[in-house]
Order: C-alpha cells, then structure tokens, then sequence
C-alpha cells in the first residue's frame, strides 16, 4: 500500500482512492458520525488501533491509533516506525460486521 506521507509526529497518511480502496471514502467518518467507518487496518495481519481516534492522538501518541476520515486513512504504526521503510505490510479491509448503509 505504500508511499505513506509523512503527516505530522507519529501520523502518517494515505488517500484511499489512491490506494485501490475508493467505496470505502463514502463510508468515512466524519462530524455528525464519528464511528462510521468499517475499515479496519492491519500490520502484518496484526490489527491496530484504536480506530476512529482523534488525528491529535494519532499525532502525539501513536502506537496504532488511527483515523478514516473522508479519503484519507490517518494511521500510526504499532511501534511508531516509518511505515515505508519498516519493513511491516500493512493492509485494510472492511469490517464484515459493519453496517453497509452507513
């Protein structure tokens, strides 16, 4: 899924219509529904999170938080590395649980 893009601190970043994942942009969170989106990403099969953080937790804390908020998937990597050059495959994949009609 790479190039990531550096955001800022821990955040990194990556337009999912880029990256081969465009249906899932209408389902992102967003203000009235902070909890919407399905996505969920994985490091090396392993999940992260928390999911749906604020991107300032993503930023300062890291440690896997992460964001899908309209396009763009905000996410930290599990031991705050660069997830270019880590060597780690990360991968997404809506939650099957999730509602489709959100």
């Amino acid at each position: 899924m790479p190039p990531f893009f550096a955001e800022s601190g821990y955040a990194w970043e990556i337009d999912l219509t880029d990256a081969g994942a465009p249906e899932l942009t209408a389902r992102a969170d967003d203000v009235e529904q902070w909890t919407r989106s399905p996505l969920r990403l994985y490091e090396d099969g392993a999940p992260l999170g928390p999911a749906h953080c604020l991107h300032a937790r993503v930023r300062r804390t890291g440690r896997g938080a992460y964001s899908h908020w309209q396009k763009r998937l905000i996410f930290s990597t599990s031991d705050n590395s660069d997830p270019n050059t880590n060597g780690k495959q990360y991968t997404i994949r809506p939650d099957a649980d999730a509602d489709p009609s959100n």
